[in-house]
Formats: C-alpha cells, sequence, structure tokens
C-alpha cells in the first residue's frame, strides 16, 4: 500500500512538472511566433491590413488545451486523443 502511494505521489509530480514544462514551451512558442511575425512586417514594409493577414494565418494564440497530444518518435508523428 505505501509502495502504491509513493507510486502516485511521483506520478502527479511528474505530472505537474510536465505542465510547467508545456506552458513555458507554449509562451516561448507565443513569443517566438509575434517576434517572427513582427520581423516579417518590417521586412517586407507591409501595411498593418497585410500583417494583420498574415497574423490569421499564423496566430501566436497558444492553447493550452490537452484533447490533442502528439508524441513525436523515430521521425513520425502519432496523434493521441483524450477520451
Amino acid at each position: 500500500m505505501e509502495a502504491t502511494y509513493r507510486q502516485v505521489l511521483e506520478a502527479t509530480d511528474m505530472v505537474e512538472q510536465c505542465q510547467m514544462e508545456l506552458s513555458a514551451t507554449a509562451s516561448n512558442l507565443a513569443c517566438i511566433t509575434n517576434l517572427l511575425l513582427f520581423l516579417v512586417r518590417l521586412m517586407t514594409g507591409m501595411s498593418m491590413e497585410e500583417a494583420n493577414k498574415v497574423k490569421s494565418a499564423l496566430s501566436p494564440v497558444v492553447t493550452m488545451a490537452m484533447e490533442q497530444v502528439r508524441i513525436f518518435t523515430k521521425g513520425h508523428c502519432t496523434i493521441k486523443t483524450k477520451c
């Protein structure tokens, strides 16, 4: 019983760590996407209207939903969906 309790605690800690890493990664992705959009706008001399069209196609908004989790292994991607 004690071993099971420790395993549950370890699993909980691992999930919390993964969630923190996911949050940090999502934040980094959003920042990088915003920077990319800004640089493209500067390099091309786009108007705000044109930049907004590009932004709508390459959104910097990152959702933290866990409905879909992608697992990358050995060059291919497997998509698992939450039931």
